[in-house]
């Protein structure tokens, strides 16, 4: 017996891929012929609506017809759920009612399409231009308000480190037209941050907020604004640190409540945290009150109780 050859073997293949496909291709080709049917019916139904003169085939009405049906059939498929499956041939036992359901709603929706043409085209257009638009709408909204909130950080940022340098330079040359020119800045970085008021960086534009009024003499209102900041859990050395200068700079013409003055600056050093930064923040307080270099903290201390605070371990409760 012989085997056979390469090339019979490959048309061997080739037919039964064929007759594999062969079903597919007649059920393609039996709903082509019903949307075409339905398409023709469409546009003649149109064409004998539209015009008074009924000579010839309206070839023109029944080609437009059948392109708006082959474009729309798909469309409206999807949403009244036309069963393709049903549509099958040869048409299995117990479903013959089934498939002649399912085919006469092909060529009935074929029929409307074709009928519709121009104003079914351009409202399946319209609807598609109109989620595009909504699409790409919504796209640079989202990026229009990232860049604003982007802008707005950049501004605030600014806005404070304008107020830092005219605060220096108030503190340099005495100027109080710069240090409320500070305090202006500052509001406006404040305004901005507002919208996020758990940020960072509306914490220390209100702490910074606080020293600024210190220097214009407005203290109450600064320590008003370091109590907020500790009610609402935001404790820090920097914080405890202020509000031990506010209370001082408020009392030392009283001479009395030191005490409490003094314990919170105690607190502020020895403050718990593992935060290196602080920890180098709480060196740099304690480095003051040891070599008596804080202005606000003058005739607090004596030396003794300097000499105690510069033994204090940065970061630990005593």
């Amino acid at each position: 017996m012989e085997n056979p050859n390469g090339s019979e073997l490959i048309d061997a293949h080739i037919a039964q891929s064929f007759i594999a496909i062969y079903p597919t291709l007649l059920n393609l080709l039996f709903v082509i012929l019903l949307i075409l049917g339905g398409s023709f019916l469409g546009g003649y139904a149109k064409w004998s609506r539209s015009t008074e003169e009924k000579g010839g085939i309206p070839f023109k009405n029944i080609l437009f017809g059948a392109a708006a049906s082959f474009m729309c059939v798909p469309f409206f498929s999807s949403v009244i759920h036309i069963d393709y499956q049903s549509i099958i041939l040869p048409i299995e036992a117990g479903k013959s009612a089934i498939f002649v359901q399912q085919a006469l709603l092909l060529v009935s929706v074929s029929g409307i399409a074709s009928y519709l043409g121009y104003a079914l085209l351009d409202g399946i257009a319209d609807k598609v231009l109109q989620q595009e638009i909504k699409k790409e709408s919504e796209e640079r909204k989202a990026q229009d308000e990232k860049i604003f909130s982007q802008n707005n950080s950049l501004r605030a940022e600014v806005l404070y480190l304008k107020a830092v340098t005219n605060t220096e330079s108030a503190e340099k040359t005495g100027s109080k037209n710069l240090l409320e020119e500070a305090l202006r800045c500052i509001n406006e970085a404040l305004a901005i941050y507002s919208e996020n008021k758990s940020s960072p960086e509306y914490d220390k534009s209100r702490v910074y907020k606080g020293y600024i009024l210190k220097r214009l003499g407005r203290i109450p209102e600064a320590l008003e604004i370091v109590n907020e900041q500790i009610a609402a859990g935001r404790t820090t050395p920097i914080t405890l640190f202020n509000k031990a200068c506010y209370l001082y700079l408020l009392q030392k013409e009283k001479q009395d409540g030191f005490d409490q003055i003094k314990t919170l600056i105690r607190q502020a050093i020895t403050l718990e945290t593992n935060d290196n930064e602080l920890k180098q923040k709480q060196l740099r307080l304690k480095n003051k009150i040891k070599e008596d270099g804080e202005p606000d903290l003058k005739g607090l201390f004596n030396e003794l109780e300097r000499a105690e605070i510069g033994e204090l371990e940065c970061g630990k409760p005593s």
